[in-house]
């Protein structure tokens, strides 16, 4: 089949030139690997594509962690499709030796007699214990029926999709009362909005969030018993929560009652017992934090999320060295996600390892190819590492004025440039705009002025509380502590009151 410029299945569009995914209102920008993983699938609908066959496409010339590598990247398509490993749509894990497509492929229009249409049919492999029932395949060449095999691009729905129907069925099992007998049409829908709400809620830009919360609202609407519609609710109360969007209260109401509807459905979800751990941390329940954060790990203990979150609980509490490590291992799982390296390099920073900081800032530009989304934790590595030609170069590139302007105070100042790191001050106070106290405080720290260090750290503390569950001024708090601008007020014996003042501001 020649499919020189694009590939089309189930309302998606993979544009091969610019590796853009196009379907059900979003628009995915694929890395190669995913891309390439993709490619090998649809052209062998159907049959398997065995791991070391993709092992010789991605990587010719052999490649380190070739598993951790592969998984990344089927695990990054996924996402991008809206597709789980557990209740697949278009992408069938064989265990162990391959994966599989088995959505609805399109032929192009000048389809010839060779080409092939894929249908399934039911498997003669027996269900073993805990095992779904999913549906075989097999390749009938027949352009006859090309017609009545053609789904519109507004619809993902194909009535040949018994892996899909088996999970609805699941579904109607588990569904309160009144939400038994859904119609297969409307699960089929339900779980092209939540692929949708998925793919806003990671998104995260301007007015996603709330677009997430329609599309899983719509998903439940249509499907009451899909579990992870409302583990994406419970992620949209958090962060409705997080950043006082909503009042505190109410939203992690929502927050524990959408992931408590998750766990009911479905107990070995470890997303809905991270979502749980965010609550009671929250509540300031320790112990049941600690106790959904171990289950979810138990659960599923190479998921990167899971590693995270855990990474995350371990550095509010101050362990720093743990914190890292478990970073470390959700990066190794999931070596192609920015954010998780992002936040190793942020860990690596604080924690004084810079060298390793900055290399995994190199693998974040690498990534991104956007110097602008790194420059500023660059620019603070730099100054701790006391490159200050570095981090004066790297300010060029920071987009936010304040950041900016504290990396040229903290750069012209390494290089003894005095009136330019004046200058540099000067507008970072204007841009400061009554905030960022702790960002100023950190530029008189390492200039070795500690009273105005101690005056700035003052301001921050008398700072009204914001609505938030973890508001900026506790960000702030944090930072001071932890910062290695502000290494030299640790033994200043007013430290530990302006700290503690923090603490209780934030």
């Amino acid at each position: 089949m020649d499919q020189a410029h694009e590939w089309r299945f189930d309302g998606w569009t993979l544009l091969r030139a610019s590796g853009e995914l196009v379907g059900h209102g979003t628009r995915v920008h694929l890395p190669p690997q995913p891309q390439q993983v993709l490619e090998a699938l649809l052209e062998h609908p159907g049959e398997m594509v065995t791991r070391e066959q993709l092992k010789e496409r991605l990587w010719p010339r052999g490649v380190v962690e070739f598993d951790t590598a592969l998984n990344s990247a089927v695990r990054r398509l996924r996402t991008a499709l809206g597709d789980h490993a557990d209740r697949p749509r278009y992408i069938e894990t064989i265990p162990r030796r391959g994966y599989r497509f088995i959505g609805r492929l399109e032929l192009p229009a000048f389809a010839r007699a060779t080409d092939v249409l894929v249908e399934p049919v039911a498997t003669t492999d027996p269900p073993g214990p805990g095992r779904r029932v999913r549906a075989g395949w097999r390749v009938a060449v027949a352009v006859a029926v090309l017609i009545g095999a053609f789904w519109s691009a507004s619809s993902s729905v194909s009535l040949h999709e018994p892996q899909f129907v088996a999970a609805s069925s699941a579904s109607a099992a588990s569904a309160p009362s009144g939400t038994e007998g859904v119609p297969r049409l409307d699960v089929a829908q339900a779980g092209e909005a939540l692929a949708r709400g998925q793919f806003f809620f990671q998104r995260r830009g301007p007015g996603d969030l709330e677009r997430a919360k329609q599309l899983f609202a719509k998903a439940l609407a249509l499907d009451h018993g899909l579990a992870r519609a409302w583990v994406g609710l419970a992620g949209v109360h958090w962060i409705e929560a997080v950043e006082g969007r909503a009042p505190r209260d109410s939203a992690l109401a929502a927050l524990r009652e959408s992931a408590n509807r998750a766990l009911a459905l479905d107990p070995g979800l470890a997303e809905a017992h991270l979502r749980l751990a965010n609550y009671y941390r929250a509540t300031g329940d320790r112990a049941a934090q600690t106790a959904h954060v171990q289950r979810a790990l138990e659960l599923e203990p190479g998921n990167p999320m899971s590693l995270a979150v855990a990474s995350d609980f371990a550095m509010s509490a101050g362990r720093l060295d743990e914190a890292v490590a478990l970073q470390r291992r959700a990066v190794e799982a999931d070596p192609l996600t920015v954010v998780q390296r992002y936040n190793l390099a942020w860990l690596l920073y604080v924690s004084g390892r810079w060298a390793e900081a900055d290399q995994e800032l190199t693998a974040v530009l690498e990534l991104t190819r956007d110097p602008g989304r790194v420059a500023g934790l660059r620019c603070l590595v730099a100054v701790a590492d006391g490159r200050f030609v570095d981090a004066s170069e790297l300010a060029a590139v920071i987009p936010r004025d304040v950041e900016r302007q504290q990396c040229l105070a903290l750069a012209h100042h390494g290089l003894g440039r005095d009136a330019d790191a004046e200058a540099a001050l000067r507008s970072l106070l204007e841009s400061a705009g009554g905030g960022h106290f702790v960002e100023i405080a950190e530029v008189h720290a390492f200039r070795g002025d500690a009273d105005r260090a101690f005056e700035w750290l003052e301001r921050a503390t008398s700072r009204s509380r914001s609505n938030a569950v973890f508001p900026s001024e506790q960000a702030a708090a944090w930072t001071a502590q932890h910062s290695p601008l502000m290494r030299a007020l640790h033994a200043d014996p007013r430290w530990p009151a302006v700290l503690e003042k923090l603490g209780r501001s934030g």
